[in-house]
């Protein structure tokens, strides 16, 4: 990213890509029905989703009493994707309210978030470095029309700046992220006016 150029003193000596998803994945429901279908989840239920790698135990961490919380709620399924033996080794039990995508190929990444209802997208640690970062995750929910629960820094603050909104920015407490999730879940004004915010970013 261009602030990581900066913050390492490479500004003008490196190529910046911007992070961008072709909005030409998009194909509506028959990428939710899909997925849904293949997982076993019947339309109707609510899905909260998030994605991570072996590298970010710290928000699994954070994550693991949201997880346990909403595997307890009706009308709510959480499917997680990334490495199931690092989930389990850190306390995440799969069930059929708890499901674990273990790995697939990019092309189908993308379209897994057509599936959800609500996106996670917290980031913990090194705020310096978090400033960093790029919106990548919002991007890949965003095109679906996914509105996000983020963790209220960089580059969060910066996608809904730049964007308009899209993102419910919270502080990375546990009541602020389940009220803030709830809200999204119960649909309604706040669930279309984030929805179109983050498709439209």
């Amino acid at each position: 990213t261009e602030e990581l150029s900066g913050a390492m003193g490479y500004r003008g000596k490196t190529c910046i890509f911007k992070n961008a998803v072709d909005i030409s994945v998009r194909l509506g429901d028959s990428a939710e029905k899909d997925f849904r279908g293949r997982l076993g989840i019947p339309m109707g239920m609510k899905v909260i989703m998030w994605g991570g790698s072996t590298g970010h135990n710290d928000t699994l961490e954070f994550l693991l009493p949201i997880i346990k919380h909403y595997s307890t709620v009706e009308g709510v399924v959480v499917v997680l994707v990334g490495n199931r033996s690092w989930m389990r080794g850190l306390g995440v039990v799969d069930s059929d309210k708890v499901l674990i995508i273990d790995s697939m190929e990019l092309k189908d990444y993308l379209y897994l978030p057509a599936m959800a209802d609500v996106f996670l997208t917290p980031l913990m640690g090194n705020l310096e470095f978090n400033r960093c970062k790029s919106e990548l995750k919002v991007l890949e929910s965003g095109v679906w029309g996914v509105p996000c629960v983020s963790s209220d820094v960089e580059p969060y603050r910066r996608f809904n700046v730049i964007c308009g909104g899209g993102n419910v920015l919270v502080k990375n407490k546990f009541s602020d992220w389940v009220s803030a999730i709830n809200r999204l879940l119960i649909g309604g004004e706040l669930y279309d006016l984030k929805s179109r915010e983050i498709y439209e970013g």
